[in-house]
């Protein structure tokens, strides 16, 4: 009989709780529309940190084949640093090419995906 009013609170914690967790990722999922992401929701970087080479390749795909630095930063929420090592570390001079224009910037150009563009 000491307990028996705690057990009324057990429903309204269980709700309580659902609603939250249900609120939460609710705007979470409003917040994935988001053209600058990617549409998972993990975090696309390999164990180091750096964005995956698959996350790069999908991310040329939506940029037709050319990405910055800036690019893979904004979209992959990458530090700069690691984003150009990901990108370096894909450039082979056949698929990826890197390429400097006249004023100095730096593209990579994923040579078969712009090739469809």
């Amino acid at each position: 009989m000491g307990f028996m009013p705690f057990f009324g609170l057990i429903p309204i914690l269980l709700v309580g709780g659902g609603l939250y967790l249900f609120f939460r990722n609710y705007h979470r999922g409003r917040d994935a529309g988001d053209d600058r992401r990617l549409e998972t929701d993990r975090r696309p970087a390999d164990s180091r940190g750096r964005p995956r080479a698959s996350d790069l390749y999908r991310l040329a795909h939506k940029h037709g084949g050319v990405l910055t630095v800036s690019d893979v930063v904004v979209a992959l929420d990458a530090d700069p640093a690691e984003a150009e090592s990901a990108l370096e570390s894909i450039t082979d001079g056949q698929r990826v090419q890197m390429e400097v224009d006249a004023e100095g910037r730096v593209t990579y150009r994923f040579v078969e995906i712009a090739g469809r563009a």
